[in-house]
């Protein structure tokens, strides 16, 4: 009877080997933020402006820093900090615009004779989409302030960084022309990185602006589409179709002839 300990033994190392699927352990430290950004991320739009990759070698250097026991000089730790300031706060606008272009987008798309159609209470079911769209649209007036907000102050950038780039270039050729190699040499690095930088601000700036265009016109429509509503509200209660026949217009019935495809 001697082998059974030693099969029981075999036994338990071999149930301890075997993955459990259900139980996985806590994240710990920068872990437990990598977890809970990809948590949040799952059920949030995707920032279009800032690449994940720069807030994960944030997270990776802390880290690392855990890992090793070392703690990070205050200026490195200071930078990582600012850097991972200023990502979150510029995916702030982009965000809430890019939600407020889905959600406008969504509602928009809705067929409201079909909507209605399906319902048992017409009137309530156009009044509730009817605040939907108020609210909605009343979001996306708020998101597009801040937006505009940012490329002000992305334009402001702009603006001083070319700046200080042709400040640095005048500099430079007159380092050149008093035969200043070293410090001509000395200010093309600086020409570098205020380069680099310029195009950076340059590129949100541009993503930035055509966002604003894109939440502008669909602001615009959604308005429309409110106002047809409002004006149309009794016609859709009752299920009825207005058509457009040849010679209607001679009777001025019609306030518009360009709303009818808002109502579809």
């Amino acid at each position: 009877m001697r082998p059974l300990p030693s099969i029981f033994i075999f036994f338990v190392l071999l149930t301890g080997c075997t993955p459990n699927r259900h139980v996985s352990p806590p994240p710990l430290g920068p872990f437990k933020a990598i977890h809970t950004t990809i948590l949040l991320g799952s059920e949030s739009l995707i920032n279009t402006l800032i690449r994940p990759t720069a807030t994960l070698g944030v997270l990776a250097t802390l880290h690392l820093a855990h890992i090793l026991d070392v703690s990070p000089s205050h200026p490195v730790l200071m930078g990582i900090m600012q850097q991972a300031h200023l990502l979150y706060e510029r995916s702030l606008p982009a965000r809430g615009a890019q939600a407020s272009l889905e959600q406008l987008g969504i509602a928009i798309q809705i067929n409201i004779p079909d909507l209605l159609n399906r319902s048992s209470s017409r009137a309530d079911t156009l009044n509730t989409y009817i605040d939907h769209m108020e609210q909605t649209l009343s979001e996306a007036l708020i998101q597009k302030n801040l937006l505009e907000t940012l490329l002000d102050e992305t334009g402001k950038n702009f603006s001083s960084m070319r700046k200080k780039l042709g400040e640095e270039q005048k500099r430079q050729n007159k380092a050149m022309k008093d035969d200043q190699f070293a410090e001509a040499s000395i200010i093309q690095e600086h020409l570098l990185l205020l380069q680099r930088e310029l195009a950076d601000i340059e590129s949100k700036k541009n993503e930035a602006d055509n966002m604003n265009d894109l939440l502008s016109k669909m602001i615009e429509i959604s308005q429309k589409r409110l106002l047809a509503l409002r004006e149309n509200r009794e016609i859709l209660i009752a299920g009825l179709s207005v058509k457009e026949l040849p010679g209607m217009d001679d009777l001025e019935i019609f306030k518009t002839t360009k709303r009818r495809g808002l109502l579809r």
